[in-house]
């Protein structure tokens, strides 16, 4: 009996010190979890002091498929950034739709400070900022994939 007592008692403070131990929080905050490479592993983008947001990728991690990948969705605005992917090259494009399927151009410069990434800016000011080793950026993937059809 006193066995019992003693694994029940070891397993309430076990268990009471549990998000302590594992540095977990509560379990409200698990609808903010965000995992996310630091921004300090970034390039700072030109004129981000004036954008209204300034989103990291790092495609590498991300996994692209062939074909049309949803990167992100600007809630306020509701556009859509896609990456269209070619598999057999092995390169990506950038396009932006408007929640009625309206295309908007998205500007892109190579990084001075990276080679590996770019810089695309959605207007008026939505900086995207994109690093990888494993994809390369082409602006011609859509007459590429237009000539397959």
């Amino acid at each position: 009996m006193n066995v019992l007592k003693l694994f029940v008692l070891t397993l309430l403070i076990g268990c009471g010190l549990s998000s302590t131990v594992f540095a977990q929080g509560s379990v409200e905050g698990m609808g903010d979890f965000d995992m996310k490479v630091e921004d300090s592993n970034f390039p700072t983008p030109p004129n981000a002091d004036f954008a209204t947001a300034v989103v990291n990728y790092q495609l590498d991690y991300m996994g692209l498929k062939a074909g049309k990948n949803l990167l992100h969705i600007d809630r306020a605005s509701g556009i859509k950034l896609f990456a269209n992917y070619n598999s057999y090259t092995r390169k990506f494009n950038l396009t932006a739709q408007t929640r009625k399927g309206e295309d908007i151009e998205v500007k892109v410069e190579q990084s001075k400070e990276d080679p590996t990434c770019i810089y695309a800016t959605v207007p008026p000011d939505w900086i995207n900022v994109i690093c990888t080793t494993r994809y390369i950026y082409s602006e011609d993937i859509k007459s590429q994939n237009s000539n397959k059809k």
